[in-house]
């Protein structure tokens, strides 16, 4: 069964990674790009949605796994388990985004843009935000502690190593935003352009589904409002 959907174009921002530039594509973003509510525009059937869907549920699963095993050995993951758990987050952020962007009311049903923000950004804001308070902290210690007593202590962290990191962790941070900010702007100005006044003949061929395209509107507006509250947040973060 085919739905009317918001298409991906090449160009969709990409969010949801370690905070640096990404180059990942999704499945949906070499569909071609039409006006929202065109007649010709490309349809997505609903199996190829659900498949997304289903394919999200195991990206959270395994993300899951992996925070619970950092949680029963209380140590950090290692840097491989940490780089894999942000390739699961990007992917996770493309799978998502498409399944919002093509079926608005599969994605309210299965709360995709709650899950995309909660498993996504907010997850990770926060783990960057508590690293870079520990890091100050340590460098405030470390500066009290004088630098005469590190060198005097094996292994011990100097002051400039602790606020390098915090640094790091900052601008890790600031790109983090930017490439969500971008992301949830661009989901929001499409789903803006599914409540535009149709034309005259694209009203006249729905006549028959008035009251599906009214229901289907809806959920785009109860949809607008949860991602511009999760935009406004990435503001506050920035």
């Amino acid at each position: 069964m085919a739905r009317k959907g918001l298409t991906t174009p090449d160009n969709k921002p990409r969010g949801g990674g370690g905070g640096g530039s990404h180059s990942q594509s999704s499945s949906h973003s070499s569909q071609k790009h039409n006006t929202p509510g065109s007649a010709s525009q490309d349809s997505v059937t609903t199996e190829a949605v659900l498949a997304r869907l289903a394919k999200a549920k195991d990206i959270e699963s395994t993300l899951e796994t992996l925070a619970s095993s950092k949680k029963a050995s209380g140590s950090k993951l290692s840097a491989s388990d940490e780089k894999m758990q942000q390739a699961l987050r990007l992917q996770l952020c493309e799978v998502l985004s498409d399944v919002i962007l093509n079926d608005p009311a599969l994605a309210h049903s299965h709360d995709a843009i709650g899950r995309l923000w909660k498993v996504c950004f907010y997850g990770r804001i926060n783990d960057i935000r508590t690293r870079i308070v520990k890091e100050k902290s340590r460098a405030r210690k470390r500066h009290a502690a004088g630098e005469r007593e590190q060198s005097q202590q094996h292994g011990s962290m100097s002051e400039s190593a602790a606020k390098k990191i915090a640094s790091d962790l900052e601008r890790q941070l600031k790109q983090f935003l930017k490439e969500a900010i971008q992301l949830y702007k661009y989901i929001i100005e499409r789903y803006v352009k599914e409540l535009m006044p149709l034309s005259q003949s694209q009203t006249s061929n729905m006549s028959g589904d008035q009251e599906h395209e009214e229901e289907r509107q809806l959920v785009v507006i109860a949809s607008l409002y949860r991602m511009q509250i999760h935009l406004g947040d990435l503001h506050r973060y920035s």
